[in-house]
């Protein structure tokens, strides 16, 4: 599991794969656009990466949380059914007794609960780069594929079609 200083810098490594799109891919030219296209696909593949391993973690996390709330559970059944405990008038004063004498594995099921939470926000981050990645790739396919039919009517040159078929195979579905 990754700890909360690992997930800062991981967030970082991710949030410094912003990148700015050409509005024309035909102005800034073809071999900037596939570099790019090719940049972009090679952050997206790292951030899913990011993303699964984290989604690993958050597995992981949630059943230690479960395990801790289990083991309190036996814990606090046992402390309550101690005579020192079963001669308190109410049931409330009863169970608050039952949880002082737990205090400890309170702490840890809500320090487990806060570091769960933390890392679910860092996948919902990571999973929005993830998006966002996927999204200006896409883009970038569209931008192609106008410059393309741009080229078929005559308005660019005519090895502009093989070029952009390329980049396709080579960035790939963006969908996957």
């Amino acid at each position: 599991m990754k700890t909360p200083n690992e997930r800062k810098k991981l967030l970082e490594e991710v949030e410094s794969y912003k990148k700015n799109l050409s509005p024309d891919p035909s102005i800034t030219g073809l071999k900037v656009t596939y570099s790019l296209a090719s940049e972009l696909d090679s952050y997206r593949t790292r951030t899913g990466s990011i993303l699964l391993e984290s989604i690993g973690d958050v597995t992981e996390m949630e059943k230690i949380l479960k395990d801790l709330k289990f083991d309190y559970e036996k814990k606090f059944n046992k402390e309550i059914s101690k005579e020192n405990i079963k001669i308190l008038k109410s049931g409330e004063l009863r169970e608050a007794a039952a949880n002082l004498m737990l205090g400890f594995e309170q702490d840890s099921i809500h320090k487990a609960e806060r570091e769960l939470l933390d890392a679910q926000t860092f996948i919902d981050q990571i999973r929005q780069s993830y998006t966002d990645l996927k999204d200006k790739i896409r883009t970038i396919r569209q931008q192609i594929d106008i410059v393309a039919l741009m080229e078929t009517h005559g308005e660019l040159d005519k090895g502009f079609k093989d070029r952009a078929n390329r980049v396709r195979l080579t960035i790939g579905d963006p969908g996957e």
